[in-house]
């Protein structure tokens, strides 16, 4: 099992919040939502989610064929089964463990924890449904036998986040992004247990906070 925290970028200073709070339990992971950082002219950035999704129903209205009254014998031939309506069923939150989250998890939000809280589950939802943060990546931190601190973790993260794979994934460079990144990290606890794992999220400005995000924002160069 692994445990994670949290770390989220936004405004021009990278600086990190190293407040935290402690768990008991070997089997959470850390949140932390420290510093900011912005990406030049950017006033705010953001995180989406991706998972599965649905079909559209406007295409499936679209497609639905004649339906044929239920009293008709059809005689001299069936007119045949119409195309059933692929509307896409609203999905309630499903909770996962924060240990199981990969690439393209969208997680509907994380509003309800603060700085340095440890979570062992996180809520996720399809991508095609309102969300607040996308996995785009993930990597495993360098093995040591010893911790090798948050401090170190974070500033290795801020580069991997909003890197090359950043770039791959929204379609323009951090440095021309209205988007913002945070990521879930080891802490001391799960580095025990065998955790090398961050995982990168993407986001809108507000996305958490009552204007979730819809859809992917891969290839959104926004």
């Amino acid at each position: 099992m692994a445990n994670f925290s949290l770390n989220a970028i936004r405004c021009q200073h990278p600086s990190l919040d190293e407040k935290e709070t402690s768990m008991s339990t070997d089997n959470a992971k850390k949140l932390r939502v420290p510093g900011l950082i912005v990406a030049l002219a950017a006033a705010s950035l953001a995180l989406t989610g991706c998972f599965g999704g649905g079909g559209n129903a406007d295409d499936s209205e679209s497609t639905k064929g004649p339906q044929p009254e239920s009293s008709s014998s059809n005689e001299g031939g069936s007119l045949g089964t119409p195309p059933e309506t692929e509307e896409e069923e609203f999905k309630n939150p499903e909770t996962q463990s924060a240990f199981d989250i990969t690439v393209g998890t969208c997680i509907a939000n994380l509003e309800d924890l603060g700085t340095g809280t440890e979570v062992m589950d996180v809520p996720i939802v399809p991508c095609t449904q309102p969300h607040a943060y996308e996995v785009f990546y993930e990597y495993n931190v360098a093995d040591a036998s010893t911790y090798p601190g948050e401090t170190v973790i974070s500033d290795e993260a801020e580069k991997q986040c909003t890197g090359p794979e950043f770039t791959n994934f929204i379609g323009h460079d951090w440095n021309n992004t209205a988007l913002g990144v945070t990521w879930f990290y080891p802490t001391m606890q799960s580095w025990g247990t065998g955790d090398r794992v961050v995982s990168c999220m993407v986001y809108e400005e507000g996305a958490d906070t009552g204007n979730p995000t819809t859809g992917s924002l891969a290839g959104s160069m926004k």
